[in-house]
């Protein structure tokens, strides 16, 4: 059987704040496919509204707090996704992936790459739509095979942009937001067990707080 990262426990200052991914402990973990990763980061979209807005005011975006809520909801829903944050997956020892699904972690480097395996790199929309479009870029070039180290390169690569908010007068999403040539995709929502529908329905403040934007890198 193998055991990796059930929970993260994540402390840090909130939506503005830099967040850190700390105090893990091992647990019986389950295959997760990307599919089901698009899933969570949607129902986590579709219920913290409000939260999500905060974060939107931010400058460099909030992919940290992302991160957070991610485990958190792992967490609570009590599912033990085979998922690690932050791991080092480049040649660059200093660059680090934001998610790695069912593959070798800093806490089980003797775990072998398998077709299952997924990096992700995330990307929130801040205050300044230039440096998410720019970031986009930047993550999508970061997942090229000659960047990874080669126990990655065998992996499947993705990068996941959560626009908020977009000026229509202006063009579409992927005219202002999007970097070309990567052809992302938007993620068509489903009912989704990750998301409280009795809060969301209580609460007016839960709003849906954005949209998932995904392409697989493959060259």
């Amino acid at each position: 059987m193998r055991f990796t990262t059930r929970r993260n426990v994540v402390s840090g200052l909130g939506l503005s704040g830099v967040l850190g991914l700390a105090g893990i402990r091992p647990a019986a973990a389950d295959v997760v496919t990307i599919d089901q990763f698009k899933e969570l980061i949607d129902g986590i979209l579709a219920t913290k509204g409000s939260l999500i807005a905060a974060g939107a005011t931010v400058e460099n975006g909030w992919e940290k707090w992302l991160q957070k809520a991610i485990i958190d909801t792992l967490a609570e829903k009590h599912i033990t996704y085979d998922l690690a944050p932050e791991q080092h997956v480049y040649d660059n020892r200093d660059a680090t992936a934001d998610f790695v699904g069912n593959g070798p972690t800093k806490d089980n480097p003797n775990v072998a790459v398998t077709d299952k395996t997924f990096v992700v790199e995330l990307k929130c929309q801040g205050r300044n739509a230039s440096l998410f479009k720019a970031g986009l870029e930047i993550d999508c070039n970061k997942l090229r095979k000659r960047e990874m180290n080669a126990a990655y390169q065998s992996a499947r690569r993705y990068v996941f942009g959560v626009v908020v908010a977009w000026e229509p007068s202006k063009g579409t999403v992927e005219s202002q937001l999007l970097p070309k040539g990567h052809g992302f995709q938007k993620y068509v929502p489903m009912k989704s067990r990750f998301q409280d529908q009795k809060q969301a329905a209580n609460d007016k403040s839960t709003d849906r707080g954005g949209d998932l934007y995904w392409v697989e890198v493959t060259q």
